[in-house]
């Protein structure tokens, strides 16, 4: 995701494929189902040499947002700027996880069989690597490549029709999306404001998150419960600041019309004297 922000950051980043296209680049790991963001890490980009210095590759990064879900047998989707081969392998053998993502043709453990498939025509695929790896054509021009740690076998999705898609490529369509869907929860009800400094950026941004989550934690353990996502925020709002504005309810030198305020906010009853002042 790509936190918006065009004052002076060292690692700013531009993407001309995001609406923002100029902001603080956050990699994330989430939920492809309920959206739930488990954990993030900001890009930094190239660092001094020091004790908090922390390799950007992709494999490095990868491993490390995977640190809490060691051992769980869990799948991960990923996009090509981090999918190779022996990541999949470490991820399997380590970590005990599955991985299912789209790889780029310029990986040098990639056959050229794979990467330049002149002679095949559309809808038709090739798998390598034990039946792990796919290429599938969709189109003339175009060409899919795919590696999954999930799938050993060819299996086409009777589902797909003519299109002849293999299982590999539906499920990865099926998952891929969870950080897309997260970045553009984010923008809907944003609390951010206007700031020229990148730690309240980053700062707006989990708060972002965090309401995302609450309210997929709120769902799933009501789900009976039917409240519109705006109520469920005011809501959510109203009960992180009462405490602080009970505090100021007893207060005496803050104005009248706002103590009055403050008393219904936090459904505090007027006593007789207001209710008579006031009729």
């Amino acid at each position: 995701m790509l936190a918006e922000f065009r004052g002076k950051c060292n690692f700013r980043q531009y993407i001309p494929c995001k609406t923002n296209k100029y902001g603080i680049k956050i990699l994330a790991m989430c939920d492809a189902k309920m959206f739930y963001t488990s954990i993030m890490e900001v890009y930094v980009g190239k660092q001094p040499d020091g004790p908090y210095k922390i390799s950007n590759s992709s494999y490095d990064v990868v491993t490390r947002l995977c640190q809490h879900i060691v051992g769980t047998g869990r799948n991960v989707t990923i996009d090509n700027w981090f999918t190779s081969i022996p990541l999949v392998k470490t991820l399997l053998s380590d970590f005990k996880l599955t991985v299912i993502g789209t790889i780029r043709k310029d990986k040098r453990e990639l056959l050229v069989e794979f990467c330049k498939p002149v002679s095949r025509p559309e809808k038709k695929q090739q798998f390598g690597f034990r039946n792990s790896l796919v290429s599938y054509i969709p189109k003339k021009g175009k060409n899919i490549l795919l590696v999954s740690s999930l799938h050993h076998s060819d299996d086409i999705n009777s589902e797909t029709g003519d299109l002849q898609k293999p299982e590999m490529v539906t499920e990865y369509n099926k998952t891929k999306g969870g950080v897309v869907v997260v970045d553009k929860l984010v923008s809907s009800y944003d609390c951010a404001r206007n700031t020229r400094r990148w730690p309240m950026v980053i700062f707006y941004t989990m708060l972002n998150v965090a309401r995302i989550n609450a309210h997929v934690i709120f769902t799933s353990n009501n789900p009976e419960t039917k409240i519109l996502k705006r109520n469920f925020l005011r809501e959510l709002a109203h009960n992180l600041i009462r405490p602080y504005l009970q505090r100021r309810v007893p207060l005496t030198n803050i104005p009248r019309s706002l103590q009055i305020r403050l008393k219904e906010v936090c459904g505090i009853e007027k006593d007789n004297q207001e209710k008579c002042c006031s009729t």
